[in-house]
């Protein structure tokens, strides 16, 4: 049985040879997708030096009072031949006249006539309140990098470099499908010894979270015929990823690693060294000269959850070249004991108090609480060899 840690290796390595489709969107449409080119500047940033205070441009002397000789408002430029003495009215963003060098914001000045004189108060530094040509990023500089996540902040940049149209990594297909006889729709009111088949749409979710484009295959019984029928058909569409949940144990109506061996999908491991979520099943297919990827989740609903956020979630970032974000260090609030040599990732709430993150088991840890799930922010980590961590001691989190 394979340790978290070699079975992560492993299916980071598999997604670092996904060459993911690029596809070109409306600058607005590329919000939260990857980008999939390296962007630079097609002019200086500022293109002309500019004021960055509503007040008056001076060539800058040894002086406290000017003349206003002219008034510059944005969008408005005009050229004005400036002396020591003269000064023009300029407002923010307004371009500056050739010979100014210096802006001095109207609340520094008391204003008589055509004529301001400097407060009191007031200092004048050389070069105060300009904004110069350039200063912010030259042209043919790098603007944003490829493989950048694109956040409101860079459509901004991206707009003042002209990408009206962006090269963004397309977004890859995922099927998710949910075995058991036990289980109902999400529409039905569960009677006797059946439950809703929540695991399907926390996965797929979980995958639109990741702005995968998503096929719900639907709640399959427990029947090997229809379960291998509705693989096969699901290997053979165009999905990029398969992500089953259930039928992955030892039980006796678990079909799914038979059935994923008898249609041809090469099994790269089926168990991992954790909790929650031992039985996890990882394997590939080749269709044609494409390679179609398939993960087997356990049934429960917590360990579906806890597998596809260890080990699904950071395959797909990597296939669209993101890290996964650095776990938070935490102070453990109460002892943690356990009494086997699983790596556990166990349900906790994150504070922030006193400058220190600081997390605590939340609620029963068992794999259907679901209630306990939602109440969760993290999955703190306990490493295999250890049988208890004391409160106080150092632990990682990973945010959820």
């Amino acid at each position: 049985m394979l340790q978290y840690d070699e079975a992560k290796k492993i299916i980071l390595k598999e997604a670092s040879a996904v060459n993911p489709k690029i596809q070109a969107l409306p600058l607005l449409k590329s919000l939260h997708r990857v980008l999939a080119e390296d962007v630079f500047s097609d002019s200086d940033l500022p293109c002309f030096t500019n004021s960055s205070m509503d007040g008056f441009a001076i060539k800058h002397s040894p002086r406290n009072s000017w003349e206003i000789v002219d008034e510059i408002p944005a969008g408005h430029f005009h050229s004005v031949a400036l002396h020591d003495d003269k000064a023009v009215r300029i407002m923010t963003g307004g371009k500056l006249p050739e010979d100014a060098d210096t802006v001095i914001p109207l609340e520094d000045v008391t204003e008589t006539g055509n004529t301001i004189s400097l407060l009191d108060s007031a200092k004048v530094k050389h070069g105060q309140f300009v904004r110069h040509v350039g200063e912010d990023l030259l042209k043919n500089r790098m603007a944003v990098e490829k493989n950048t996540y694109l956040e409101s902040r860079h459509i901004a940049l991206l707009a003042m470099c002209g990408k009206d149209m962006v090269n963004v990594y397309a977004p890859l297909k995922a099927g998710v499908l949910t075995t058991g006889d036990e289980l109902v729709d999400i529409h039905e009111m569960p009677q006797d010894d059946k439950v809703r088949a929540s695991n399907l749409y926390t996965i797929l979710a979980a995958l639109q979270h990741l702005n995968l484009d998503t096929v719900n295959l639907g709640i399959l019984r427990d029947d090997k015929s229809v379960i291998k029928q509705a693989v096969q058909s699901a290997l053979n569409s165009d999905i990029d990823l398969l992500i089953t949940t259930g039928g992955v144990s030892v039980g006796k109506y678990d079909f799914l690693k038979e059935v994923f061996s008898e249609l041809g999908v090469e099994i790269v491991f089926n168990k991992v060294n954790l909790k929650p979520g031992k039985p996890v099943v990882f394997g590939k297919y080749m269709n044609g000269a494409t390679v179609k990827y398939i993960f087997g989740l356990p049934g429960n609903p917590v360990s579906s959850y806890a597998t596809f956020k260890i080990l699904v979630e950071p395959f797909i970032q990597s296939i669209y070249r993101q890290n996964e974000a650095a776990p938070v260090q935490a102070i453990l609030k109460t002892d943690y004991k356990k009494s086997d040599k699983r790596r556990h990732f166990v349900r906790g709430l994150l504070t922030y108090e006193n400058n220190t993150f600081t997390v605590a088991v939340q609620g029963l840890q068992s794999s259907n609480n679901l209630a306990g799930l939602a109440q969760s922010n993290c999955l703190f980590i306990v490493p295999e060899d250890d049988e208890i961590i004391k409160a106080g001691t150092g632990v990682l989190c990973i945010r959820i």
